[in-house]
């Protein structure tokens, strides 16, 4: 699932886009609404794409832009404004999207559809890496099948064979791409690697099962099909 948010002090401006992007989004996606960039800067930051306006009172949206890139954060960003005078400072901050307000729902839908397919072309390329004791492993996310929790310790079922660390897994549900779901407390399962699932288990490409919980089962169907189609 994607994550993306919407930042602008316009609260029911905010929500109306946030309609908008779920309606029009081809992929599961979870958007979020902040009213100021302090708010986003604070407890966003994780987002897949950011919706952004650009004249907000205190931090300017030019200026999260800035401090993202700067702190390494790099959601696509789609600004937000009713000035053209910004449509060029836009391409130093790396911007995916320029739309100008009041929103024509086609061209918030072309630039949606162009974030989406960038987010989710970068996260099949993602790596990541995982301490295990000394040893510091390389991942790519699209090798493992699944990461599993055994107390205070988690296990990266690979491609390669298995990898542990210790950790939490909220914390990877958070850096893996949003193919990756978590079916159960002690399961984050590749969407990828499903070959057939049902309300008390999931199987994966590699003849392993995992549990599913009750109370995911519908909500995995549903992001599981959207993969699979």
């Amino acid at each position: 699932m994607l994550k993306i948010a919407v930042c602008d002090d316009d609260l029911l401006f905010g929500k109306k886009v946030s309609e908008m992007i779920k309606k029009q989004a081809d992929v599961p996606v979870e958007v979020t609404c902040f009213q100021n960039a302090g708010d986003y800067a604070k407890g966003g930051c994780s987002q897949d794409i950011l919706f952004l306006d650009i004249d907000m009172p205190g931090m300017s949206g030019w200026e999260l832009a800035k401090h993202l890139k700067e702190q390494g954060e790099r959601p696509i960003i789609i600004f937000l404004t009713g000035l053209r005078d910004y449509v060029f400072d836009a391409f130093e901050v790396e911007a995916a999207g320029y739309l100008l307000k009041p929103l024509e729902e086609e061209k918030l839908k072309k630039a949606l559809d162009r974030a989406v397919a960038k987010a989710l072309s970068e996260k099949q390329d993602r790596h990541v890496l995982v301490k295990s004791g000394q040893v510091v492993h390389r991942i790519a996310a699209g090798e493992i099948f699944y990461v599993e929790n055994q107390g205070r310790k988690l296990v990266f079922h690979t491609k390669q064979g298995e990898v542990s660390c210790y950790g939490r897994m909220e914390d990877w549900e958070k850096k893996l791409p949003s193919y990756f779901f978590r079916c159960h407390r002690g399961y984050l399962v590749s969407l990828k690697e499903v070959s057939a699932f049902d309300k008390s288990s999931v199987s994966l490409s590699n003849g392993e099962s995992v549990l599913m919980a009750k109370q995911k089962y519908l909500e995995f169907a549903k992001a599981c099909i959207m993969w699979m189609a």
